[in-house]
């Protein structure tokens, strides 16, 4: 019985876990492209939209 219930928990903490990664990873990524290309951020004006992107992302996960 105990053995049933360790699997569940593993399996479902697994599923949640590769979620939170997938989402942390998409967050890092948006960030990451903000940065390097953070001349044609600012000459566009898209700071405002950068940071929107970074916070959805951030509240997926």
């Amino acid at each position: 019985m105990i053995a049933v219930i360790g699997g569940i928990h593993t399996t479902t903490l697994a599923k949640l876990s590769g979620k939170s990664q997938e989402a942390l990873s998409q967050a890092g990524n948006t960030m990451e492209q903000t940065v390097a290309q953070i001349r044609v951020v600012l000459a566009f004006v898209g700071e405002n939209r950068a940071l929107q992107a970074y916070s959805s992302a951030l509240k997926v996960a």
